[in-house]
């Protein structure tokens, strides 16, 4: 039996689009947004006096206000949407609107310590011993009005990195192993801990040219929301209840958060068929773990080049994997992927003596996960292939090697399938 250490592993997540790099503007601003802080709270519809969530107060169902939407399905895909109005602080002083809309997907990764992201706030971020999502989408449109009238329209959408995780949970009566709910309660939990975004915006001063400006930003949002402790029996209940509700939605430009790039980890037992997720979409299957250890994962910035015909994604998600455990026989990798673009499939590849395989077995439409299996490893990377040739030039130059379905042996294959193909008429 052969006995194999998972030295190091680096995993390339690629969503269907093109890599895009914010980066300030400096035809009059090279600051940006720099230092520009925003913060809402006071999600709850009428006043909250609890020490603790979660937070009850003698607050009737139909003051509620729709001011968020939620749909949770932690072993799926999780909605998010929210509109909120709030102060702005810093190199600009006044309010803001903003709406703000995410999916998440499964949520199956670790939870995120509690840490507090800005000095100037008092949100702590985390997610409460919840298991955490990847945010797979986020989109934040927003206004400020300064004081001196200047006006900056802007927004703000996701980046790709580890640290970009939420939760979205719907209790019915059940009590969830955090801290939040400590008593049977009827309604939702939420957090998006956005740590790496990036903003465009424009600055238009009073009387002056619209002047455009980018770069980074983090914001952390946050609310727990319900029917609580008087006896209902589902969440559909609308009479006769108490809400209990809290939110924040705390936000930084010019800055990402100093997690960023940092590891997290899971331990990996001894055992057949070990299944570990060391971060969010992220699973790995060992055959036989032989030594126990720790499998961990951290965001990386590239990896080695792509061969033709395989499209990057935007945000592109690179990921280094290792493990202390030492295991026999092949891994199971499994990561998840965005949006297919049209005639394309997902495939994972592996980087192996020096160039890329497809290793790919199989694929979820519906979790948007990919996997593969290898007995080595090396980089990995999640990305989309052109599921059939068009034209005979498409299979010259190893381009026969990179179509999904169907999947060529040779550059002849590839030629007699293209000749073999009905004109377009």
């Amino acid at each position: 039996m052969r006995r194999r250490n998972f030295g190091r592993l680096m995993l390339a997540v690629i969503m269907a689009g093109a890599l895009t790099i914010g980066v300030t503007s400096g035809l009059a601003l090279p600051g940006g947004l720099a230092g520009t802080n925003m913060q809402a709270s006071g999600f709850a519809p009428c006043t909250w006096n609890s020490p603790g969530p979660p937070p009850v107060s003698s607050c009737p169902v139909a003051q509620r206000t729709a001011v968020v939407e939620a749909t949770c399905d932690p072993a799926g895909e999780s909605t998010l949407a929210i509109t909120r109005s709030g102060f702005v602080f810093g190199a600009y002083n006044g309010t803001y609107e903003e709406t703000l809309t995410a999916t998440l997907g499964p949520q199956t990764g670790p939870p995120a310590p509690a840490f507090q992201p800005f000095a100037w706030s008092g949100v702590q971020a985390g997610t409460v011993g919840f298991k955490t999502g990847l945010i797979r989408s986020l989109v934040a449109s927003f206004t400020i009005t300064a004081y001196d009238g200047t006006v900056i329209a802007g927004e703000k959408t996701l980046a790709d990195d580890l640290a970009n995780t939420g939760v979205c949970v719907k209790v019915d009566g059940d009590v969830p192993p955090s801290a939040v709910f400590t008593q049977p309660a009827y309604g939702y939990f939420y957090l998006l801990n956005a740590q790496v975004l990036r903003y465009t915006a424009t600055i238009t001063p009073p009387g002056g040219p619209a002047l455009p400006v980018s770069g980074d930003a983090e914001a952390y949002l946050g609310n727990s929301f319900g029917l609580c402790c008087d006896g209902a029996t589902s969440i559909t209940d609308t009479v006769g209840t108490v809400i209990s509700s809290q939110g924040h939605l705390a936000q930084g430009f010019g800055t990402i958060h100093s997690a960023v790039g940092t590891t997290t980890a899971t331990a990996t037992p001894t055992g057949v068929d070990v299944e570990v997720s060391p971060a969010p979409g992220l699973q790995l299957m060992f055959d036989n773990v032989t030594a126990e250890g720790e499998t961990s994962v951290t965001a990386l910035q590239s990896i080695p080049p792509l061969p033709a015909g395989f499209q990057v994604g935007d945000p592109p998600m690179f990921y280094e994997i290792s493990t202390t455990a030492s295991f026999s026989g092949g891994v199971r990798v499994c990561a998840p992927y965005g949006s297919v673009p049209a005639g394309t499939t997902p495939r994972l590849l592996h980087y192996a003596d020096a160039a890329w395989v497809d290793i790919t077995t199989d694929f979820d439409p519906d979790t948007r996960i990919v996997c593969g299996s290898t007995t080595s490893l090396s980089p990995f990377a999640a990305v989309f292939a052109a599921s059939e040739p068009a034209y005979k030039d498409e299979c010259e130059n190893g381009g026969w090697k990179t179509f999904a379905a169907p999947a060529f042996k040779n550059q002849g294959d590839c030629v007699s399938f293209v000749q073999a193909k009905p004109k377009q008429p």
